[in-house]
């Protein structure tokens, strides 16, 4: 396993996650902004975001823009005490994901919440 100490290899990786030592009842999270970028040896998800290289990452989930419905629904959580920006919001924050989104919500809410 990783000790710590120095730089961690791709290889190194692949050991820990899929080499000789069993890794039984790990589980391991690795996000990326572009799944593009995600070197094909450790998988790539298929249209039904299953991956290439079962063992290593088993499961992809991939997070893309969000609907103008979830867009929505999450501006009227965060925009709770300025309702007016809404629409405004969710209109801006197409072809957003998630985490994006969110940011414009929460940005919008303190510059409310200071105007007060």
């Amino acid at each position: 396993m990783f000790s710590g100490k120095g730089k961690l290899t791709l290889d190194c990786l692949l050991n820990t996650i899929s080499g000789v030592e069993p890794a039984d009842g790990i589980l391991v999270f690795i996000t990326v902004n572009d799944v593009s970028k995600v070197d094909k040896s450790l998988g790539i998800p298929n249209e039904n975001e299953i991956s290439t290289r079962p063992g290593r990452l088993d499961k992809m989930l991939v997070f893309g823009v969000m609907l103008e419905e979830c867009r929505t629904a999450l501006a009227e959580l965060i925009l709770s005490d300025c309702t007016h920006l809404i629409n405004e919001t969710v209109k801006a924050g197409e072809n957003e994901t998630g985490a994006q989104f969110s940011k414009r919500c929460s940005d919008i809410a303190l510059r409310e919440f200071w105007k007060k």
